[in-house]
């Protein structure tokens, strides 16, 4: 039975994470949020109400449930913040995650941290992109997933801390919390639903790599189960899809409800981020695998009973 602390799961990928994780009774799940937790997780989940700079709080839950596996998914910063934002960041949730991580070597407690697949990486002209590539980021929130990445490299080199650092491409479907302004699809989706016009500001033919969530935590679960001590595993599919793509599947599906605007390029992004999963297919091969275009027609038969 493992006993799993998990902090900022009461986001997006969280709420599935520990929606699924529930469903397996070798899990004994605390959950650590910031904010109200709107879930069906009942009296199977631990809640406690919290922020990530409670060290001392942190440190007594960790004491009375006896946890041996951290789950970290905390971040208030996006792709597009601002230094302001950083700086906030550093205070609110680096700093706090590096004193987090030190207690995690002296106590010998297995810390997972969900870094990005495509932020860490930065620009780069490769076709797919191997957990070995440099991290050489673009925007302040890769930047601050970077900085803690690059500590946990130095606390286990140093201390011996037990880790896994997963780099999830662009997660999508499943439970949504429609509150979360985050991500391509989840904008489309609300267009869809409102019946209102989508702006893009990037250049149309940015493509990235999307991953289904519940094959994303079908890898979590087969990650927390592994005797594997450390690693850093890309969590995608290898396929790349571009936004034009994405939008006309949306345009065709619903020609009535849904508007695209595509403006001058506004924003400053990755042009292309496909993630290679060579490492993952290598250790994984029998792991749940649901194609895009797969993903995007179970969206869409849920959307089409929405009036």
């Amino acid at each position: 039975m493992k006993n799993i602390l998990i902090i900022g799961g009461s986001g997006y990928l969280g709420s599935n994470i520990v929606s699924k994780l529930i469903l397996n009774k070798k899990y004994n799940i605390t959950l650590l949020s910031s904010t109200e937790v709107e879930s069906n997780f009942g009296s199977n989940v631990n809640i406690v109400k919290g922020k990530l700079k409670d060290f001392d709080k942190i440190n007594v839950v960790i004491k009375k449930d006896r946890i041996d596996t951290i789950l970290h998914l905390a971040s208030s910063i996006l792709p597009n913040s601002s230094y302001e934002d950083f700086l906030k960041e550093e205070i609110d949730i680096i700093v706090p995650t590096q004193n987090i991580i030190r207690l995690c070597s002296k106590k010998e407690i297995k810390f997972v941290f969900f870094s990005s697949g495509g932020a860490v990486y930065g620009e780069t002209k490769i076709k797919e992109i191997k957990e070995t590539h440099p991290l050489n980021p673009m925007s302040y929130y890769g930047f601050a997933k970077k900085k803690i990445e690059d500590f946990i490299q130095f606390e286990a080199r140093n201390n011996n801390l037990k880790f896994l650092i997963l780099r999830p491409s662009n997660p999508y479907g499943g439970y949504i919390n429609y509150n979360n302004k985050h991500g391509l699809i989840l904008a489309i989706i609300n267009c869809i639903k409102n019946k209102k016009t989508l702006n893009i500001y990037v250049d149309k033919n940015t493509t990235r790599d999307f991953i289904h969530i519940d094959e994303l935590v079908d890898i979590v679960t087969r990650l927390l189960k592994s005797k594997n001590k450390n690693g850093c595993f890309n969590i995608a599919t290898g396929c790349g899809t571009s936004i034009l793509d994405i939008c006309d599947f949306f345009l065709k599906k619903f020609p009535n409800r849904f508007r695209v605007n595509y403006h001058e390029n506004l924003i400053t992004d990755v042009s292309s981020s496909v993630l290679c999963v060579n490492k993952l297919n290598k250790n994984y091969p029998k792991r749940v695998k649901i194609s895009f275009t797969e993903g995007l027609n179970i969206i869409s038969e849920t959307l089409i009973d929405t009036p």
